[in-house]
C-alpha cells in the first residue's frame, strides 16, 4: 500500500542575525503550515510542521533526507513551503553566469533553487513529490535545468538588496552550498510544483491565511474539489483578486505519473 510524508514549513519571521536587515513581519505564514499539515493529514499523510527555529536550514535538509530513505516507487512526498522568497544574481556565484537563484528564506538563512531540487534527486524513481510553495519568486524554486487588514499585506519578497547583503555575509558558506547542489541531473522521481506566482512576481502575505494559500483552502473545500491538479489550479488562479498560479512538471516520466486527485496517496 502506498505511503504518503508531508513537511510544512511556516515562517511569519526569520532569526534577525543571519539576515543583513530585518524582513517583514508576516501573519499568514505559519496558519499556512498549520492549514497545509491538517489537510494532508487527512489525505492519510504522516506530517509534521517545522515554524519559527525549528525550521532551520540543517532541520529541513535532514527531514527530506529522511524521507527519500523511508518512501519507495509509488509512495508520495510533499513539502509545503510559506514565507519570504528572495533572488540572488547568479553572477555573485560566477562572474560570467547570468538570472538568478531563486531562494526560500528559512529562519537562519536562505535556500537555494539547486539545493532543494539536489535533495530531491535522493529520491527514488516512481516517487512522486507535491512542492507548494507561497512565497514571491516561487515559480522558480525548482532549479531551472530539471524543467521539461489595519495596513496593506506585506508581499513575502525579500528585497534584492537584502538578499545580496545576506549572501555576502556568508559568502563561502553559501557558494559552498552551490557548488555541491549544481550538476545533479535530473532527478529520478517525479515532480509537481504548484506555486503562488511566477519567478520574476511577487506575492501577498494575509490572515488568517497568505492570500494564495486562502484560495488553495477555499478551492479545496475540505475535500470536496474533485479535478486533478491542473484544474485545481486553475481554479485557484480564478479565485479574487485573480493571479495566475503555477505549475510545472519536472524530474523523470511525471507527464506519466499518478498525480491523481490533490492530495491523494
Amino acid at each position: 500500500m502506498a505511503k504518503g510524508i508531508s513537511i510544512h514549513i511556516g515562517l511569519n519571521g526569520i532569526n534577525l542575525t543571519d539576515y543583513s536587515s530585518a524582513l517583514d513581519i508576516l501573519k499568514g505564514a505559519e496558519k499556512d503550515a498549520i492549514a497545509m499539515k491538517q489537510i494532508l493529514k487527512n489525505n492519510g499523510f504522516s506530517s509534521q510542521r517545522l515554524s519559527m527555529d525549528q525550521a532551520k536550514r540543517n532541520i529541513i535538509i535532514t527531514e527530506i533526507i529522511n524521507a527519500s530513505q523511508q518512501l519507495n516507487s509509488g509512495d508520495i512526498f510533499c513539502l509545503t513551503f510559506s514565507g519570504h522568497g528572495g533572488r540572488v544574481p547568479k553572477n555573485m556565484y560566477n562572474s560570467e553566469s547570468v538570472g538568478y537563484f531563486e531562494t526560500w528564506c528559512l529562519y537562519d538563512g536562505l535556500f537555494f533553487d539547486a539545493e532543494l531540487t539536489k535533495l530531491l534527486s535522493l529520491f527514488k524513481l516512481g516517487v512522486r513529490i507535491l512542492i507548494i510553495s507561497d512565497s514571491c519568486h516561487s515559480g522558480g524554486i525548482l532549479d531551472k535545468t530539471t524543467e521539461k487588514f489595519k495596513r496593506p499585506f506585506a508581499v513575502k519578497s525579500i528585497k534584492s538588496q537584502i538578499s545580496i547583503n545576506t549572501f555576502n555575509m556568508r559568502s563561502v558558506f553559501y557558494k559552498n552550498i552551490i557548488s555541491q547542489s549544481l550538476n545533479h541531473g535530473i532527478p529520478k522521481c517525479s515532480i509537481k510544483l504548484l506555486a503562488a506566482c511566477k519567478a520574476d512576481e511577487t506575492t501577498k502575505d494575509g490572515f488568517p491565511n497568505s492570500e494564495f494559500t486562502a484560495k488553495l483552502i477555499k478551492v479545496w473545500d475540505n475535500g470536496s474539489f474533485s479535478g486533478k491538479y491542473e484544474e485545481f489550479c486553475s481554479s485557484i488562479s480564478m479565485q479574487p483578486p485573480p493571479k495566475e498560479a503555477i505549475i510545472q512538471n519536472s524530474g523523470m516520466n511525471c507527464e506519466n505519473c499518478n498525480f491523481d486527485k490533490p492530495f491523494k496517496i
